[in-house]
């Protein structure tokens, strides 16, 4: 009996583990950029899609933090590569609204990818969105 208990607990294991193992990858980041209300942000808005003034944008984002913005490489320009991306940001109201037309970090993690490349610009609509665990304002001003 001791034996089919090891065997069953064996093979519970080896599931757990091989479950595991197929899980995605997390998508955790943190994006520096400045926080809008969607319905203020220019851009094409897609029938049957819709965004108010409770919906909220990051745009001008970065990907990392603040520091690592200011960061310079070699070449002279920033280290990012994904300067003027726009995310949809998934967080409570109240988390979001004090930073409207502020600098933040945000970090979170991606729950919708971009769209496929195109030579069509990112709407508040279409951008990727982004569950947020913390925001950090950096500045309490965001250039225009």
């Amino acid at each position: 009996m001791s034996r089919y208990i090891g065997i069953v607990g064996t093979l519970a294991f080896g599931c757990a583990i091989g479950l595991q193992a197929q899980a995605p990858p997390s998508r955790a980041m943190t994006v520096t950029g400045c926080v809008e209300r969607a319905d203020q942000v220019s851009g094409a808005v897609t029938a049957g899609t819709t965004v108010d003034s409770l919906s909220f944008v990051l745009i001008k984002a970065t990907k990392g933090t603040a520091t690592d913005s200011r960061m310079v490489g070699t070449g002279g320009s920033p280290a990012s590569t994904e300067t003027g991306s726009m995310y949809r940001l998934d967080a409570d109201v109240a988390t979001l609204n004090p930073h409207v037309g502020h600098k933040v970090e945000v970090t979170g993690t991606l729950i919708s990818a971009p769209a496929a490349a195109s030579t069509e610009s990112v709407s508040a609509a279409s951008a990727p969105k982004m569950k947020v665990d913390r925001v950090k304002m950096v500045s309490d001003t965001c250039g225009r």
